[in-house]
Formats: structure tokens, C-alpha cells, sequence
């Protein structure tokens, strides 16, 4: 099952060349006037995107890591130094979109690009918490998102 999933992971990556070397910015759980950001490429989350060929920007993994193990816990004084090439973002219904409503998101480059990949926490929690069922629904509803933006 491991090979399998291992095997499927990488036949994705193949399908989606354009992800390889480009970097993200993973927003998780907006709160009002914070929002955490992966910082980790052992990040559960941050882990399937690597091996998609993706990484984490600099900024991000030089943040202190918070009370969540490979996450750092950013104030939205930070947002215009979280750019990427491409944007991930999941929280509660409307934290995304009041995320994505701020000016400093606004003016991201990825976001102007329409690099941006909101996801439910249904979307996310697929590969925060990954078994093969679920990595293999991710592989087949979020990476054709993440390809898509990678291409903008």
C-alpha cells in the first residue's frame, strides 16, 4: 500500500511538471489579525508538496515555530512577506476570504497572478492527515488546483 501510494504520488508529479521547484506559502486557520503559515517541510501537508517538487519560501521557514509543530503563527502585519508562487490557504468558512480580503494579500503577486488555492478544511485535512485513501482523493481534487495556479 505504501509503494502504491508512493508510486501514485510520483505519477502526479510527473503529470504536473510545473510544480517542481516552485515555492508556497500554506496559510492555515486565519484569526483575526493572525494566521498561521507551514514553516516545515516535515509538515504533514508540507511533506506531499515536497514531494511534488514543491517547497516552502525562505520566510516561512524562518519563522519560530508555534505551539503547532511545523507551523509559525504570523500577525497580518507579515502578509506582504509571505509571497510565493504559489498561495494555499484553508481555516473556518469565511476566515479565507477575509484572509484573501486583506490589502497586503491583495497586492501578493501570486495572488494578482491568480496563483491563490483556497481549500475547505475537508480539502486541507486530506493531506494534513494523510492515508492512502485520502492522499489518493488529494492527488486527484487539489494537486490539478495546485498545477493550474503553478502555470499563472
Amino acid at each position: 500500500m505504501i509503494a502504491d501510494t508512493e508510486s501514485r504520488i510520483a505519477d502526479a508529479a510527473a503529470q504536473f511538471p510545473e510544480l517542481n521547484g516552485k515555492t508556497f506559502t500554506f496559510f492555515v486557520g486565519p484569526s483575526e489579525g493572525a494566521v498561521y503559515i507551514v514553516n516545515s517541510p516535515d509538515d504533514a501537508g508540507a511533506s506531499l508538496l515536497g514531494q511534488l517538487g514543491m517547497t516552502p519560501t525562505e520566510f516561512a521557514t524562518a519563522q519560530p515555530v508555534s505551539t503547532i509543530p511545523g507551523r509559525a503563527q504570523i500577525s497580518y502585519d507579515y502578509l506582504s512577506e509571505t509571497d510565493a508562487d504559489v498561495i494555499i490557504a484553508t481555516g473556518l468558512p469565511g476566515s479565507v476570504d477575509e484572509l484573501a480580503a486583506q490589502p497586503a494579500v491583495q497586492s501578493l503577486p501570486a495572488v494578482g497572478r491568480g496563483a491563490f488555492v483556497p481549500l475547505s478544511p475537508t480539502q486541507a485535512q486530506s493531506i494534513a492527515f494523510p492515508s492512502p485513501l485520502s492522499l489518493d482523493w488529494a492527488l486527484n481534487e487539489i494537486v490539478p488546483q495546485l498545477g493550474d495556479a503553478a502555470r499563472k
